[in-house]
């Protein structure tokens, strides 16, 4: 087109490039149905999301009630915010030392139980009824806690914003219905949020343990995943594939096409 002659060396290179680029492979999209296409990964996903929804509505749930509780509710609700404070540092230790599983078990039964006890107690024990929703908040505050770290890490890479996307969804959704669980009449309100928690407790334990464990890369590798730890297998042998990386545009290429 300006009359220069360009060396047959560097149509060749042109050549090779543009084979190279129509044989790239596309980068495949994942939807939401991806964390559900098979069994494996749709026990993971709903299991999870189920936890995010019970979590919100438990933890927004206990902390608009406790300004409807007797009492300056000024106090009532700086006292289920402060204790918060305890909850994420010994959730901090605890993932540490024992992992994600067992402490999110034992703090959803926790703050359930404590949620149903509360409901029963007597008008005139309305001080020790705040006593147990406020140690109630603080179980569903670690709870909310280790959920978050723990979905990071059982979602496979390529879909790791999209599942943890979803479950903040749930929580949003669980934290939306809380108020309309608080218009129960007498004691149900919290015997729900109680007995919820309790079942929800128990379903985390069918998740398998993230703690110590390479993330899952692919969604064949999060079944394989699933599989080894539901049959007992040590996970850490699990050998992940390395994404692909394009390696065809480096430095030298460049400046030769240019």
């Amino acid at each position: 087109m300006n009359k220069v002659n360009l060396p047959a060396e560097s149509l060749e290179q042109l050549k090779n490039s543009a084979v190279e680029d129509a044989n790239e492979e596309i980068p495949k999209t994942y939807t939401i149905i991806d964390l559900v296409r098979t069994w494996d990964q749709a026990k993971i996903s709903l299991n999870v999301w189920w936890s995010w929804f019970i979590n919100g509505m438990l933890y927004y749930g206990l902390s608009m009630n406790s300004v409807e509780m007797d009492g300056n509710p000024y106090l009532n609700f700086c006292l289920s915010a402060l204790v918060e404070i305890p909850a994420y540092l010994l959730c901090i230790f605890l993932l540490s030392l024992v992992g994600r599983l067992k402490p999110l078990f034992c703090f959803m039964v926790f703050g359930g139980l404590m949620c149903m006890i509360a409901s029963v107690m007597p008008a005139y024990l309305n001080w020790f009824k705040l006593m147990l929703a406020t140690v109630g908040k603080f179980g569903a505050t670690a709870a909310f806690g280790i959920v978050y770290i723990m979905s990071a890490e059982i979602f496979p890479t390529v879909v790791r914003n999209l599942g943890v996307g979803v479950s903040t969804l749930a929580a949003g959704l669980g934290g939306a219905i809380a108020p309309f669980v608080l218009e129960f009449p007498g004691p149900w309100s919290l015997l729900v949020l109680g007995l919820v928690s309790i079942v929800t407790g128990i379903l985390v334990l069918f998740l398998p343990e993230t703690k110590d464990m390479p993330l899952p890369q692919t969604i064949e590798d999060s079944s394989a995943y699933i599989r080894s730890d539901s049959s007992g297998q040590s996970t850490k042998k699990l050998i992940y594939k390395k994404p692909k990386v394009n390696r065809n545009l480096n430095n030298d290429s460049c400046t030769e096409r240019l």
